[in-house]
């Protein structure tokens, strides 16, 4: 009876090696498909972003991080078939997956999110408290291109534009320059402290509502 024991121990270990070398297989492959994923979300969002003079920047940026994660992914799952032998090897690989596939999903969900955010700051539909949540958003790419849409969209409340104003990105305050739903103080802001630049002063001069103070200023300033 001993003996049989004796002879079954080093087949059950062969096969705890080779389940250990088939998982590190399995998370390899689920690397790939991950990768792949993170590729299609940002993709989704270069997409939805639009046409940028920076796009050909974000993409060679998107390639190298694409490359990180794959590089990193494949290591952390490569150790599981490399150390399937040692205990500790293969403790510390199903810590390593299991972290680096948590990391890239949130950066996947992240991306989602803020294509999401996007669109819906676009659609003329959405509600006003629902674009004031967005002008608050601080999720991947959060900045100019969100600020600009809720902006420019007509359901926008006058709280959330005056909230736009205040952070002074440039594009933005072109968008409300050139917004006829933009409120008259920020209008008549936008005349008193930025006429000096010359893509402000257009777009104010093409804004139909633009206050009449703000207009005899604006006329002022075009005077030699």
């Amino acid at each position: 009876m001993s003996r049989t024991t004796s002879a079954q121990a080093p087949a059950a270990e062969q096969n705890l090696i080779h389940r250990r070398g088939s998982w590190g297989i399995f998370s390899i492959a689920a690397v790939f498909v991950l990768v792949g994923f993170r590729a299609a979300s940002e993709s989704a969002m270069m997409r939805e972003f639009g046409s940028d003079p920076q796009m050909a920047i974000w993409t060679a940026y998107m390639i190298v991080q694409l490359a990180i994660w794959l590089i990193s992914g494949c290591a952390s799952a490569g150790l599981t078939i490399l150390l399937r032998r040692r205990l500790w090897g293969y403790r510390v690989a199903l810590i390593l997956v299991p972290g680096w596939m948590l990391a890239i999903g949130w950066s996947i969900l992240g991306y989602q999110q803020a294509t999401l955010a996007l669109a819906v700051a676009r659609d003329p539909e959405t509600s006003a408290d629902r674009l004031d949540q967005l002008a608050h958003f601080d999720g991947i790419q959060a900045g100019y291109e969100l600020d600009n849409r809720i902006a420019n969209n007509s359901s926008t409340s006058d709280e959330t534009l005056r909230m736009l104003y205040q952070r002074g990105e440039l594009g933005t305050l072109m968008i409300l320059a050139r917004n006829p739903e933009t409120p008259d103080d920020i209008l008549q802001r936008l005349a008193d402290e930025h006429l000096q630049n010359e893509w402000i002063r257009k777009s104010l001069e093409g804004n139909p509502s633009l206050p009449e103070t703000a207009r005899r200023k604006l006329n002022a300033f075009a005077q030699p």
